[in-house]
């Protein structure tokens, strides 16, 4: 009876003691240190403590995937509470000096807001500690208290100081840590990025060291935008991390379900203002599939996805993109981009549309200055693109106003770039002049390579028709230089506008460069400019897989470079530094004979096609004047007419000799020239040389022919390697939209001696070449890079599909494996130092867009190590490639001419034969590098 009374007292005693308890408190009794806890949603948990008056408590929750708020009461009174901004991690603590010697109650609650959180329901860890409060003690409670009171007017500078004056052990360290986030986000908001960077930076540090895995990866989220705004080039890999952390913690049912869809989307942007387009795409449809909450960042997401969209002319998907109803509580920001991008997609096309959708943007905006003067950029642009030029003016200067008062420098530089385009459109090319070169001191100062570069490519072309060459010349060259200093994503962007203002090509502004300076007669610096308009076509080809080279300037140049403000460390250009004649000193350095030898590089640019020609003791060169679309014209008929078997041929080719080759007959006679050795630039790289006809008799007939692209220095000079270790592959069956290739494993038959037959009815008794021969289920993709370290001469037959600049897409059909497309991309990984030649002989550039396809295919070739590469400028008839081949091989390897030779033979032979003597069959053959 007396145990019962009791017990019946105790529990009556805790009832009243501690009335104040929700009856959905479940009682866990007194604390037992490091035990956990499970707390479901609305629930909570009560504990209770002994202590003595003046005794010094700790009471320490860890959360994980739950958030909770942590009390500390005695009867009716609560003395001290803990809930900090910490998501459902990390710790919740109590400080505290007890005020007198009684028992307490700790409530550990679940915290309501849950839609904030990742699940929120999970587990605790509680821990408890209590001593005799010392003079210490008694010190640290008051600056703790202090301190939480500052944090709640959010004055966590003032708050971390007393923080970090306190013992840093688990409870004052991870408090600190959590403030030191709080208030990088407060420097972030404030745009006070250097602050923020520096107390992130710090702060990472320690919560790594504390294993404050929440608090690091906010802070490396922060950290990440704080460096994007600064445009510090260690933004993006920072925000990977965080995208790493926040996703682990969300699988882990841990964080604030807003951050990281924030961070995928600052990521995103990160990737996309570095030009990596194709992986902010899948980052902002990762926010599109997975969160639809938040709903601003839903349709930030959807906004930035099809403004990369229309950047990358896919209107089509933009358009779709944005074919939605907006929701009426959206933020009038984020309406206001939405309208702006929509009308972005119409600028050009549809100038009411793009109008209609410019008005409800800047509505959105009204009260935003500057999104306003932003809209009315466009709003210019659109204007600007519909030749009203007037009207563009006045909507740039009523921009421009706007920046210039808010000291925005980059969008006042960008309206005056334009204004200087409004002028050049105009013909007032001083005051175009005038504008760029604002615009260009803007830029300086804020140091935006790629505005500079904008901006000196258009001051090149408003110079140069301002009847000002030099300083043209000097703009166009510092543009170079710039490049070589500026990210490949960065220039493709830039191209992209380029295009857009002034209609022209990248590649196109660089040759009237080159234009420029054979006029002025200064044909060695032409030549370098020609050999960066190479080097940029093949890094499109390769997608950046590479770097530019830059030009040099000359004395004279260089202080005017310097009167403007720029970095002029290079050196002035030397009398003869000149590709062609370094090329030939060269070979004659290893003793090579080129006394018959013509080296020809062509200029392609907008009003004319310049030769510039080189013997060991003559260097001239012929302006040709025409428009480059006519030049087109004749090279896209002549080739039309061979392609087709036309009787015609002749007569086009005659047109192209007088228009091209008729100026340099004197050079040919007085060398008593045997090769030409051609460098080629734009459509001209589609012509098949060796046909043109001279009104008696094809070019072939007289010389022998190579090509060479940039990368050929080197592999020129080499000598000539003989008993060539030899493989060839083919690939017959049909493929995709690819026809089956009747003859292909026949030609490695007629090409290729060995022992073992591919066909039982062969069309050769052997082959020509001692090696080994696989064909289509044997030809995979280990069988060809195998052959890419074993042998020096590789002949291919299958088809190998190529598109101008598209790197991904551009691929060798392989006979057999898993997958029988073998890309560039893989090509471009290969290390190709052994291989000697490396023939394709049904591969096909016929489509002029592409007339850099095949030549930056043999340039990525000899960058990895081939000395040469022998292919076909379109598709040709099976039987006679297998003709050819087999004649070709017998030239160039039982006979021992050069390569050159040996097809100046095959072509020749079938010129006096009857079946294959039209230009067709023979003159699609193209040898790219070592001729020997």
């Amino acid at each position: 009876m007396q145990k019962l009374g009791c017990r019946l007292y105790f529990i009556l005693l805790v009832a009243f003691g501690f009335s104040n308890a929700s009856a959905n408190c479940e009682q866990k009794g007194e604390i037992i240190n490091n035990t956990e806890f499970f707390l479901e949603h609305n629930k909570c948990h009560d504990f209770f403590i002994d202590a003595q008056i003046n005794e010094y408590v700790e009471i320490i929750v860890h959360q994980k995937g739950v958030d909770v708020e942590l009390k500390l009461s005695d009867d009716n009174r609560e003395i001290q509470s803990s809930d900090s901004p910490n998501a459902n991690s990390g710790y919740e603590f109590i400080v505290v000096r007890m005020p007198e010697t009684k028992k307490y109650q700790i409530r550990v609650s679940w915290v309501k807001d849950e839609p904030k959180y990742v699940g929120n329901e999970g587990f605790y860890n509680l821990k408890f500690q209590k001593r005799t409060a010392t003079a210490t003690d008694r010190n640290f409670v008051d600056k703790f208290n202090n301190a939480k009171a500052l944090d709640n007017v959010k004055n966590y500078a003032a708050s971390s100081e007393i923080y970090k004056s306190l013992p840093q052990n688990e409870i004052f360290g991870y408090k600190l840590c959590l403030n030191n986030s709080e208030l990088g986000n407060i420097y972030n908001s404030a745009e006070k990025y250097d602050e923020a960077i520096f107390i992130l930076r710090e702060n990472i540090a320690l919560a790594a060291e504390i294993h404050a895995d929440y608090v690091e990866t906010v802070s490396q989220m922060n950290l990440g935008a704080a460096l994007l705004k600064t445009q510090n080039s260690q933004s993006i890999e920072t925000l990977r991390k965080a995208v790493s952390g926040l996703e682990k913690l969300y699988l882990d049912k841990i964080g604030d379900k807003q951050n990281l869809p924030k961070t995928y989307f600052i990521y995103a942007n990160a990737l996309n203002d570095s030009g990596q387009k194709d992986k902010a795409v899948e980052v902002l449809e990762k926010i599109r599939r997975n969160f639809r909450e938040p709903i601003e960042t839903y349709f930030k997401a959807t906004i930035v996805l099809a403004d990369i969209y229309r950047n990358l002319e896919d209107t089509a998907t933009a358009a779709e993109l944005l074919a939605v109803d907006l929701p009426e509580n959206l933020n009038r920001n984020i309406k206001g981009h939405f309208y702006k991008v929509k009308g972005k997609l119409y600028m050009k096309n549809d100038k009411a549309q793009a109008l209609d959708f410019f008005t409800l943007a800047s509505a959105m905006f009204e009260t935003d200055e500057a999104e306003v003067a932003g809209v009315n950029l466009f709003i210019g642009n659109t204007y600007l693109y519909n030749q009203d030029y007037a009207t563009a003016a006045l909507f740039y200067e009523k921009a421009e106003l706007v920046f210039s008062r808010a000291n925005d420098k980059e969008n006042a530089a960008q309206v005056l770039n334009n204004l200087g385009v409004i002028s050049y459109y105009r013909a007032d090319f001083n005051h175009a002049v005038d504008y760029c070169e604002k615009a260009l001191r803007l830029n300086m100062e804020l140091g935006i390579k790629i505005n500079q570069t904008r901006n000196l490519i258009n001051l090149m072309h408003f110079q140069k028709e301002n009847s000002n060459a030099r300083d043209s010349v000097v703009y166009g060259k510092l543009a170079i230089n710039l490049l070589v200093n500026i990210k490949y994503s960065d220039i493709k962007n830039l191209e992209a506008e380029t295009k857009q203002i002034l209609q022209s090509s990248f590649a196109d502004d660089f040759r009237e460069l080159a234009d420029t300076l054979i006029k002025l007669d200064r044909v060695s610096e032409a030549e370098q400019v020609l050999y960066f308009v190479k080097e940029k076509e093949y890094l499109d080809y390769v997608d950046g897989n590479d770097e530019l080279n830059g030009i040099q300037l000359t004395a004279d140049e260089r202080t005017f470079a310097a009167a403007k403000g720029f970095n002029v460390e290079l050196q002035p250009v030397g009398k003869d530094f000149s590709p062609s004649v370094n090329l030939l000193k060269m070979l004659n350095s290893k003793g090579d004979n080129t006394a018959n030898t013509v080296f020809v590089s062509t200029v392609t640019a907008k009003n004319a096609v310049s030769l510039i020609v080189t013997t060991n003791n003559r260097r001239e060169h012929f302006r040709i004047i025409i428009k480059k679309e006519a030049l087109e014209k004749m090279v896209s008929e002549y080739r039309d007419s061979i392609i087709n078997l036309a009787a015609n041929h002749q007569t086009r080719g005659n047109k192209l000799y007088k228009l091209l080759l008729s100026p340099l007959e004197k050079t040919f006679a007085e060398n008593k020239t045997t090769k030409v050795v051609w460098f080629l630039d734009g459509v001209l790289r589609l012509l098949p040389t060796a046909s043109i006809f001279d009104g008696k008799q094809y070019l072939i007939e007289r010389f022998s022919n190579a090509q060479l692209t940039f990368a050929n220095d080197g592999n020129v000079v080499l000598p000539r390697t003989d008993e060539l270790t030899a493989i060839g592959l083919a690939a017959s069956e049909s493929f995709e939209n690819l026809p089956m290739l009747d003859q292909a494993v026949g030609e490695i038959e007629c090409v290729i001696a060995e022992k073992k037959k591919l066909l039982v009815n062969s069309p050769c008794k052997t082959g020509i070449v001692k090696g080994n021969k696989f064909a289509d289920d044997d030809f995979t993709k280990e069988l060809l890079e195998n052959a890419f370290k074993k042998y020096q001469l590789i002949h291919i037959a299958g088809h190998f599909v190529m598109q101008s600049g598209n790197f991904n897409n551009s691929f060798l059909v392989l006979g057999g494996g898993n997958n029988r497309k073998y890309s560039i991309k893989e090509f471009a990984a290969q290390h190709l130092e052994k291989v000697e030649l490396l023939t394709l002989s049904a591969c096909d550039t016929a489509n002029l867009k592409l007339t850099d396809s095949f030549e930056s295919f043999a340039t990525m070739a000899q960058k990895r190590g081939a000395k040469a590469v022998l292919g076909t400028l379109w598709a040709v008839d099976d039987s006679s490639t297998t003709k050819f081949m087999r004649e070709f091989y017998k030239a160039y390897q039982i006979n021992k001419l050069d390569k050159t030779e040996a097809l100046k033979v095959v072509q020749k032979s079938f010129i006096s034969g009857k079946k294959y003597s039209h230009p067709f069959y023979w003159s699609t053959f193209a040898l790219y590098g070592n001729w020997k």
